[in-house]
């Protein structure tokens, strides 16, 4: 028997219920309650990330961050870091710091370019931002969203390096993360799509799992705009459950009106080519870190691929034809 995704249609009214995705800034870290944003850390380390030029920039009196009130910091911060509308990313899975705001009916939205992440969510009282130092990897910072007196950057770090900071995920540097997840219909996770963070080698019909995705790809699709009409402790086995179910129901898709209500946001897409990069550049620039901080570490893994590319041409030529 096929398990057929539910589209979950919603009010306007209730895309505001604060009832989580990708992290973590980049939509899937390990969830925690969200209220106040975490207290600043104490740090020793000057970083020279985009984030601390800017706060240097708006300390210098050359720039300002100027607030609205649906968005707070957050369009003013695009412009001031060059990072373009169109890269947003909606993902409504559970997986990030703010589990409480984050729903199908809610999601968060993500944007990005080079050097720079920013997560928004509705209702929250601050913005996410993961910013990329030349040494020290992704730096992790909370700004709050109150409008009160000059915008103050928190820098954050055992909160969100628990998650971004992983061996097994981000290869033991400082990073950020792209999940694909089945969710159930109020967003929480019943399994992953793949294990650990997104990469190149992740077929896409199994990418974009907890993520709304607008735009085509053809006969492959993808596991984005997909939710389980079972809640997570209804699954029994997750194995065969995953197995079974049809995550590719929901590709191909030009809007996203009747998913949720997607009029709190800058735009109303969430486009699979953003998405396609973002799940290419997470990896990309982690195994930078690594190979920048860990030297005999990205050393080893380059013997390890060798030593397997030569393997198999050595099967190959040795293969009766």
């Amino acid at each position: 028997m096929t398990h057929r995704p539910l589209t979950l249609v919603t009010s306007a009214a209730s895309a505001l219920v604060l009832a989580t995705a990708g992290v973590l800034l980049l939509g899937h870290g390990a969830p925690s309650r969200a209220e106040p944003a975490p207290p600043t850390q104490e740090i020793s380390i000057k970083t020279h990330d985009p984030i601390a030029v800017l706060e240097a920039r708006i300390e210098a009196g050359e720039t300002t961050l100027a607030a609205d009130d649906e968005h707070g910091y957050l369009a003013a911060l695009l412009a001031a870091l060059d990072i373009p509308v169109s890269s947003q990313g909606l993902v409504f899975s559970r997986t990030s710091l703010q589990t409480d705001r984050i729903s199908p009916w809610a999601p968060r939205a993500l944007y990005f370019n080079d050097d720079v992440y920013i997560g928004w969510v509705q209702n929250s009282p601050f913005v996410e931002i993961a910013a990329i130092d030349p040494d020290e990897g992704a730096v992790f910072y909370t700004l709050p969203q109150d409008g009160a007196g000059r915008p103050v950057f928190q820098r954050q770090t055992t909160t969100c390096l628990m998650c971004h900071e992983s061996r097994s995920v981000t290869g033991g540097v400082p990073g950020v993360i792209v999940r694909s997840v089945l969710t159930d219909r109020m967003g929480y996770v019943i399994g992953e799509l793949q294990e650990g963070s997104v990469t190149d080698r992740t077929p896409v019909n199994e990418r974009f799992g907890g993520y709304y995705v607008t735009g085509t790809n053809g006969d492959e699709g993808h596991a984005g705009n997909t939710l389980s009409p079972l809640m997570s402790h209804e699954v029994t086995s997750v194995e065969a459950y995953l197995a079974d179910f049809d995550l590719t129901a929901n590709a191909n898709v030009t809007e996203l009106a009747g998913r949720f209500d997607p009029t709190p946001y800058l735009i109303a897409d969430s486009d699979i080519v953003a998405l396609l990069v973002l799940g290419h550049q997470g990896r990309a620039k982690r195994r930078k870190w690594r190979c920048a901080t860990r030297p005999p570490d990205c050393a080893a893994a380059a013997m390890r691929r060798l030593n397997r590319a030569c393997c198999r041409r050595h099967n190959t030529a040795s293969t009766p034809r």
